[in-house]
């Protein structure tokens, strides 16, 4: 009798870590993060906030007869947009707040079902402090004019 080997695979697995680019705003403001992926027909934005947690914020699929891109989805319209640059999806953030920091990945496709994505961007608060002063009492003490 002819033996009947059966072949497993099991694939290996190599996590690593990534740097990523740093971008720094200011708590209210509008920021637009640039996608360095170009893709004739998907692009996608994903973020990672301090808890590892990955969600889905906005898709776009370029369309076939006009060839701009339109929202797939959108998790929050008030909050996110899209800006399309060339043959890539920029995305906009209205009105940054704490809860958007953390990292950001674009992931392309075109006409596949993998998605590739390039370096992530850690969105962080400025680091510099703002210090207000009364000026009232500043010109009171001769330290203002």
């Amino acid at each position: 009798f002819p033996k009947k080997y059966i072949l497993v695979f099991t694939g290996l697995c190599v996590l690593q870590e990534i740097s990523a680019d740093l971008r720094s705003v200011s708590p209210g403001e509008i920021i637009t993060l640039h996608c360095s992926i170009s893709t004739d027909y998907e692009i996608s934005w994903f973020h990672q906030n301090s808890e590892q947690q990955m969600k889905l914020l906005v898709s776009a699929a370029r369309g076939k007869l006009d060839k701009s891109f339109s929202y797939s989805f959108n998790i929050n319209t008030d909050h996110y947009d899209i800006s399309e640059i060339s043959s890539s999806v920029s995305l906009v953030i209205k009105g940054v707040n704490d809860t958007d920091l953390g990292l950001y990945y674009c992931g392309g496709r075109n006409y596949s079902s993998l998605l590739q994505f390039r370096k992530p961007i850690r969105l962080t608060f400025n680091s510099g402090k703002s210090i207000y002063f009364n000026t009232t009492a500043l010109k009171k003490v001769g330290l203002l004019l």
